[in-house]
């Protein structure tokens, strides 16, 4: 559906639902890997069709990335970032993004080990 909205422009999905749709496809697991897929694989064409002025292309990122809890998903992040660096509209919202990630890997982090213990506790019972 992504790549028909990105192939057929506003034929069948409207511009102004086409980044409604990836940040309510972005809150199942499933629907945000394939989002977050998409939008990496075709952020050059996002940019094209959209322009980097626009405010919703800039800050779905939020959407996509919001649950994400580890260091690959982070690393690719800055891959993204770092192929290219003009965030346009999008400047903050990649910086809220990228400190919403670490904040997550932290949280796990230090939570992890306690989480681990309970779950031993339980099998023992």
């Amino acid at each position: 559906l992504l790549n028909e909205g990105l192939e057929s422009g506003p034929k069948k999905i409207k511009r102004q639902d086409f980044f409604a749709m990836m940040a309510y496809m972005s809150r199942h697991p499933i629907g945000r890997e394939v989002a977050w897929t998409f939008y990496k694989n075709n952020f050059q064409k996002l940019i094209n069709i959209f322009t980097l002025e626009n405010r919703r292309l800039g800050t779905v990122i939020n959407s996509i990335t919001r649950s994400f809890q580890n260091e690959s998903y982070l690393e690719e992040m800055n891959q993204l970032f770092s192929l290219y660096p003009n965030a346009g509209a999008g400047t903050s919202a990649r910086k809220q993004a990228i400190d919403q990630v670490n904040m997550n890997i932290e949280w796990v982090r230090s939570r992890e080990q306690s989480l681990l213990d309970a779950l031993e506790t339980l099998s023992r019972q």
